[in-house]
């Protein structure tokens, strides 16, 4: 075959290929993009129910209210309490040079060396400690803000008691007033350490508190004497009243509650906890997903209702929404009513 004819015939066959590819295939060019899926569409019911709005935040368990009262005693430590102990009237918090340091009862620090003719609030915790201790029933000392020479007696008969030199004084530094329900949280030195002028013992309040931080957003959902639930990692949950809301330095709100009754005994002194609380957003109100809610043109919100074979849009106002149920506000749906959502 002539080689010019062989390229003719080479040519129209490919051609009428290539117009054969076309006209069979492929279906993608032939039938342009393919036709959109319609969105899968449901049906639910407006449901008439409380609105709650929950928030999770941690915090921990731990004794409140840590303060590390001053010693003023230099020399070697000869005796100090164990962590954890609870300082009750007239307990012995710790020796230097053998020389007690006594907790008693009182709200206000010791500042002074309280002696006969002084007077004071400090003087008052002295005689009603000493009183509760049993060295005034004969009731020879009247227990008010005056240290009399009756007060310089009790204390002669206290002092007996303790080993100490019978001064009828009481030196700065051998008497530490304490709140009741306190405990020693810490230790500054052992047994046999030298000690400067340092704090040798931490004290804290004696029972539990729950803490935690929280926004000025969350702390609007709190208030004092709300109840809160607090779960200890690998513990049960219980109950917590909330009774303290401050602001902090940071900006931050600091919350306290109170924890009911519980067994803290496998409790370390600061345990992480994990707190949450509900608050009520809307009581009995109409509610639907809020993916049932369409926004119109105009910029209102309506919902799609059945009617026979067709829908309607009815008109609602929105509400308030919590999670993934909205409120709606309308006279033209009841609780049980049919809205069409989608999938």
């Amino acid at each position: 075959m002539n080689k010019h004819l062989f390229g003719v015939v080479f040519t129209i066959t490919s051609v009428l290929g290539a117009g054969a590819w076309l006209a069979l295939g492929p279906l993608s060019l032939l039938d342009g993009p393919a036709p959109e899926q319609p969105t899968p569409r449901s049906q639910t019911e407006v449901e008439l129910t409380d609105l709650v709005d929950s928030s999770d935040v941690a915090g921990f368990v731990t004794y409140t209210n840590p303060w590390s009262p001053p010693n003023v005693a230099n020399g070697v430590v000869t005796a100090i309490a164990p962590v954890g102990m609870v300082v009750d009237n007239g307990v012995e918090l710790y020796r230097v040079n053998d020389r007690p340091t006594i907790g008693l009862t009182g709200d206000t620090a010791a500042w002074r060396t309280m002696q006969e003719g002084d007077e004071g609030v400090d003087v008052f915790q002295l005689e009603q400690a000493l009183s509760a201790l049993g060295y005034n029933n004969d009731e020879t000392m009247t227990v008010d803000e005056t240290f009399s020479s009756a007060t310089a007696s009790v204390v002669e008969l206290w002092q007996a008691d303790l080993g100490v030199d019978e001064t009828g004084r009481v030196d700065f530094g051998t008497v530490i007033f304490v709140p009741t329900q306190t405990r020693v949280a810490g230790v500054g030195a052992g047994v046999g350490d030298q000690t400067p002028n340092l704090a040798l013992v931490t004290l804290s309040q004696s029972t539990r508190s729950v803490v935690f931080s929280a926004d000025a957003s969350l702390v609007q959902t709190l208030a004092v004497g709300d109840v809160i639930d607090v779960k200890p990692i690998g513990k049960a949950s219980m109950a917590a009243t909330v009774t303290k809301i401050h602001l902090n330095a940071h900006g931050d709100y600091e919350v306290t509650a109170d924890p009911a009754p519980f067994d803290d005994s496998n409790l370390a002194d600061t345990t992480p906890v994990k707190i949450s609380w509900s608050t009520m957003l809307a009581e009995q109100v109409l509610t639907v997903p809020a993916n049932a809610l369409l926004r119109l043109d105009n910029g209102t919100y309506a919902l799609e209702v059945p009617n026979g074979d067709l829908t309607r849009l009815v008109p609602v106002e929105m509400g308030v929404q919590s999670g993934s149920r909205i409120e709606v506000i309308s006279d033209s749906i009841d609780a049980g009513t049919k809205v069409i959502t989608p999938g």
